[in-house]
């Protein structure tokens, strides 16, 4: 089984060791590589970096690194796997720990500098949708490749204070304020119904847990509360895991309350499975591809054709994966694709001084500080889960302005 473990002192000659091995074979150590290598302590941790090592049976084989270029990018660099044990998935479970690590430590982006000769590296990369950007200068002689990957959240999820602040109920829009009661119901029926079905408590898991927003609710109504036997929560914004600890503390729930900090496109590696599976407050429109270029999006050049969204079918195919038998799956809120949610969308957005960046003939709205919500028809969701029953879908429409649905999927 492949591990990921932190550098200690004790495990300073592997970062060494491991990276020479494929230096010598395909070109030479360089000074800059002789400078980090020898000293990983002062030129990677000290400079806010970090370095993991992937163990298989118990033996080091693999490692990589993130090394601070400042406060939003981090260059991913010293990967490597001993040729031994290559072909072993130990690139990969680097690869997504390291992306996990860069959004926990705050990076907005990942950058690397690489070579076309490592064919099987620039594969890997693409793979984990790094994109080739201009090579303008590199420390690294043998480079002639750069590529990038935004990985950073909005800006509204960035710390607990701003967190807070989109979480207040009062503040929201009435039609959201409306959206979310209408969810929250809905959601209360379902939980009823599969405990009864289920003729015991059920497990849930919450994806975008926020700041437990939903926890909290369900706990303040003991009628419901008395149905969940265990309750995980996930999120990809560390400043809303910190909140949600402390709501679990607050409602004294750690006995069958759990938070991680996970992306949700790794849910294919979860080792859990969950009667119910839910995510509220629009967090369904929320996948976007990766890549997508905020800064330089222009719809009326190359606009995104969302026929297909695979990060959102990756994720939910996923999820629906990890169903019990007769369990399901509800999308609390999910936005209505039409021109009337469309500016209820751009007026909430400017109310937080966000600047659109889409128009009237995306499906989708997005801002330059990289906040993005997708609007949906009964249509696309259909053809998103092609993997589920049609049957087994459901439209509950959460208001008589069509601005809101709750979809369900058992």
């Amino acid at each position: 089984m492949i591990k990921i473990i932190n550098y200690t002192p004790e495990t300073k000659a592997f970062i060494k060791t491991l990276n020479v091995e494929w230096l010598q074979k395909y070109f030479f150590v360089e000074p800059i590589d002789e400078t980090v290598l020898n000293n990983p302590q002062a030129e990677i941790l000290d400079k806010g970096g970090v370095i993991f090592y992937a163990t298989l049976q118990n033996e080091i084989v693999g490692t990589v690194s993130l090394l601070k270029i400042n406060d939003s990018t981090y260059e991913l660099t010293k990967m490597a796997v001993t040729e031994a044990c290559q072909g072993h998935g130990i690139g990969k479970t680097l690869m997504e720990h390291c992306i996990l690590a860069g959004k926990q430590l705050g990076a907005q982006k990942l950058i690397l500098y690489s070579n076309t000769k490592l064919e099987t590296a620039i594969a890997l990369y693409k793979k984990y949708n790094f994109v080739e950007i201009p090579l303008k200068e590199s420390n690294y002689v043998r480079s002639n490749i750069k590529m990038e990957r935004y990985i950073g959240n909005a800006a509204l999820y960035e710390s607990e204070e701003i967190v807070e602040n989109a979480f207040k109920v009062d503040a929201l829009p009435f039609e959201q304020q409306r959206s979310q009661r209408g969810e929250f119901a809905q959601l209360t029926q379902e939980i009823a119904r599969l405990a009864a079905v289920k003729g015991a408590p059920i497990s849930v898991l919450d994806i975008g847990v926020g700041n437990g927003r939903i926890l909290r609710w369900l706990f303040e109504k003991p009628e419901i509360w008395q149905h969940i036997a265990a309750y995980d929560g996930t999120d990809n914004s560390q400043a809303c895991i910190d909140l949600t600890h402390k709501t679990i503390a607050e409602l004294g729930v750690a006995d069958k309350v759990t938070a991680h900090f996970a992306d949700a496109a790794q849910l294919d590696k979860w080792q859990k499975n969950y009667d119910l599976i839910i995510t509220t407050w629009f967090t369904a429109g929320n996948f976007f591809p990766p890549n997508f270029p905020f800064d330089t999006y222009n719809p009326v050049a190359a606009r995104l054709n969302l026929d297909r969204n695979p990060q959102f079918e990756k994720v939910w195919k996923a999820a629906y994966l990890l169903l019990n038998k007769g369990g399901a799956i509800i999308f609390g809120c999910v936005y209505i694709d039409n021109d009337s949610t469309r500016r209820k969308q751009e007026s909430f957005y400017r109310n937080y001084g966000m600047t659109a960046i889409t128009d009237e003939h995306d499906s989708f709205s997005a801002t330059k500080e990289r906040f993005w919500s997708q609007r949906f028809t009964e249509e696309k969701i259909r053809k998103y889960f092609q993997f589920a029953p049609s049957a087994n879908i459901t439209f509950t429409y959460l208001d008589d302005e069509n601005y809101a649905m709750q979809v369900c999927i058992e």
